[in-house]
């Protein structure tokens, strides 16, 4: 492990997450906060004593500049050979090449033998780029990563996640209107498990992949 290729001159915290395991450089109790509901929670040690052994993926938090300064550091030590995205403005994710949303969600579809027209996709930031073009019916939230608008400017936009922009939208496609989701609560509440159960509204069979990002740390 190198921790020095993190810019900043210190500034920005190096966290390493294995299946299990949370890694960081330095306590930073403010985000423990997006895990309370998990109860995941980081061990500190000096990240130059680790072997690297069963590492998915590193994440660098701090302010802009010095995660670009991070990405250059990456690029000059080591290519190509990564896959180095922003999931957020002041978090830079790295992981190897063949990681990523994107693969993933084609591997869930190659699971389920569905094509990407049965997809529904949200997406509001960087790292959700090749997840967007995946999916065959791709939507990106409005107050999304002014970078990912650019990028993908083709992709329609939807409402704000935090004003439930993603339900919003599923209620539109799958024309669920208000007193249906209670009423078809209580049809599965009353079925019996003999026969068919109740049908919901729109397609049978599917994939909606989800990417929704709390607010930036700075």
């Amino acid at each position: 492990m190198q921790p020095d290729l993190a810019g900043g001159g210190g500034r920005v915290i190096v966290n390493l997450f294995a299946d299990d395991a949370w890694l960081i450089d330095r306590h930073a109790p403010e985000l423990l906060v997006f895990h309370q509901d998990s109860g995941f929670k980081y061990e500190v040690m000096d990240l130059r004593e680790h072997d690297s052994k069963n590492i998915v993926k590193v994440l660098y938090i701090g302010n802009p500049a010095d995660l670009k300064e991070t990405a250059a550091n990456l690029e000059r030590e080591f290519g190509d050979s990564l896959y180095v995205t922003y999931p957020l403005p002041d978090c830079l994710e790295v992981t190897t090449l063949n990681v990523s949303k994107g693969r993933a969600l084609r591997f869930v579809l190659d699971r389920l033998d569905a094509d990407t027209a049965q997809c529904i996709a949200f997406g509001d930031n960087m790292n959700d780029i090749d997840l967007l073009e995946t999916a065959g019916h791709p939507f990106m939230m409005n107050n999304a990563n002014p970078d990912l608008i650019k990028r993908l400017p083709d992709v329609p936009r939807i409402g704000n996640n935090f004003e439930a922009g993603v339900a919003h939208q599923l209620r539109k496609l799958f024309c669920i209107h208000d007193g249906q989701i209670s009423s078809k609560y209580k049809a599965s509440r009353r079925y019996s498990g003999r026969g068919p159960p109740p049908k919901a509204a729109g397609p049978t069979h599917g994939c909606v992949a989800l990417s929704a990002t709390p607010q930036p740390l700075w």
